[in-house]
């Protein structure tokens, strides 16, 4: 019945949102996002109701199957705009995409639905912590765009991308694994060249113009009607 499966979609959102807050208590890395519960759309309650099927947990029972397959992982991806037409334009890649906002994965979940697209997994936590549980040498890019810049000096040390960071991912990127990263923020981009010259022995740094996928993000076309300078850079595994 109607009213039962409301239900079951009420539940399985206050499953999540306890979920994340027993997480938040036993967190590993210190969080490189601000921790909000957002209002929900009614689409988005009805289809994060479906996470089970795209979760991470199930590209772990099917790691083996999937170790040859193309891993591709897609940090922060918003509403999931970039993450579909990635996935759409690259259909041998498996797909992580990793989002800590119950609000974005629902919107992700519609829109994998609505393609019947069968090579996104989605992780609803730190993706930090993804690369615990990833073989080694088994991811071949990263895409990391617009990150949250925490403009603060106070709070630049909860940036995602640091030295650390790189040192977490290190071994389990492939030989000339690829990072791609990109933010509008001028002192944002300085850490990111900061942290690969730190990395330089690991990582071949270059900044380039274009991601080997475009496509242009709510956060992007902002950036561009504010006339805010784009910086694009490229990290390659040695």
């Amino acid at each position: 019945p109607f009213w039962r499966a409301g239900c079951l979609r009420k539940v399985m959102v206050q499953h999540l949102l306890h979920k994340k807050v027993w997480l938040n208590k036993i967190k590993k890395f210190l969080p490189s996002y601000v921790n909000r519960h957002g209002r929900l759309t009614e689409s988005q309650k009805s289809h994060i109701a479906f996470l089970k099927d795209f979760d991470f947990a199930k590209f772990k029972s099917l790691e083996v199957s999937l170790s040859k397959s193309n891993l591709a992982l897609d940090i922060g991806f918003g509403n999931g705009d970039y993450t579909i037409n990635y996935a759409l334009n690259y259909p041998e890649k498996t797909i992580i995409a990793s989002e800590v906002y119950l609000s974005g994965i629902g919107s992700l979940i519609r829109k994998i639905k609505k393609e019947s697209l069968q090579n996104i997994f989605i992780f609803n936590g730190d993706a930090r912590e993804i690369f615990e549980n990833l073989s080694d040498s088994s991811v071949d890019e990263i895409n990391i765009l617009f990150p949250d810049p925490w403009q603060k000096a106070r709070h630049n040390k909860r940036r995602l991308f640091s030295e650390d960071f790189l040192d977490l991912i290190y071994k389990k990127l492939k030989k000339s694994g690829k990072i791609f990263v990109r933010t509008d923020w001028e002192d944002y981009a300085e850490t990111i060249i900061e942290s690969a010259r730190a990395r330089s022995k690991k990582y071949k740094f270059q900044k380039i113009n274009e991601l080997n996928f475009e496509f242009k993000t709510k956060f992007h076309l902002k950036a561009i009607n504010e006339k805010r300078k784009i910086f694009t850079f490229m990290l390659t595994k040695k």
